[in-house]
């Protein structure tokens, strides 16, 4: 089970630091404090491993313990303890209708599920459906992974069926050469805008917690 002291401790030191700040500035006994807070239920890793336990601790605690670049752009989008700086609820009126939306829920997740419901309602004319896995918490591929990935499986062959509409674009009349030309260019456009959120939201997030301005270098 999760530990309550520990979870508590993580929400009172988020609002001043990383959460796994203090994982890293122990070193070797960052073990411990990985045994104290048990931000994870260590039965979901006996599908893994013989020793869900010591699997559990080792993942966890080398998966933070090094340069927490994630963590710190991650930091810098929240308030609180994980509440969104600029949550999406004020923007998704924004996006384009003809992208379908399917928002899964633990149903023992401390993430509340009003805001999902509440993106259901706003986007009348567009394809929405709030799922809620049962039993499962906020990381539901780990609590609940088959009941997981039935899901993904069951929307994949959905979208395939034309049960969930897609945004494809119909390419009946559209020539192979164009098509392929603007295949291409979409992907270099997409690629270069994820980049650039990243690289933006990284810069942020150093910027803050060092207090020094960074420049963003392309070529």
């Amino acid at each position: 089970k999760n530990n309550s002291v520990g979870v508590m401790t993580m929400w009172v030191l988020s609002h001043f630091v990383p959460p796994l700040f203090f994982l890293r500035m122990l070193g070797p006994l960052g073990f411990l404090y990985v045994e104290f807070i048990r931000p994870f239920r260590v039965e979901n890793f006996k599908r893994v491993s013989a020793h869900p336990k010591e699997a559990a601790y080792n993942y966890f605690y080398h998966s933070n313990a090094r340069n927490p670049s994630g963590e710190v752009a991650f930091h810098s989008l929240m308030q609180g303890v994980a509440w969104a700086r600029n949550p999406m609820i004020n923007r998704v009126h924004l996006l384009r209708e003809d992208v379908p939306m399917t928002l899964i829920h633990g149903q023992q997740s401390w993430v509340s599920k009003k805001t999902s419901y509440r993106i259901k309602d706003i986007r009348t004319q567009s394809y929405v459906d709030v799922k809620v896995v049962e039993g499962a918490g906020h990381v539901i591929h780990s609590d609940k992974p088959d009941e997981f990935n039935a899901i993904v499986d069951e929307l994949m062959a959905a979208v395939d069926r034309g049960d969930i509409p897609s945004t494809e674009q119909d390419t009946t009349n559209i020539p192979s050469s164009t098509m392929n030309q603007e295949t291409e260019i979409s992907k270099k456009k997409e690629t270069r805008s994820i980049l650039s959120t990243f690289e933006e939201t990284f810069k942020i997030g150093l910027e803050e917690k060092s207090g020094r301005k960074f420049d963003v270098y392309r070529e």
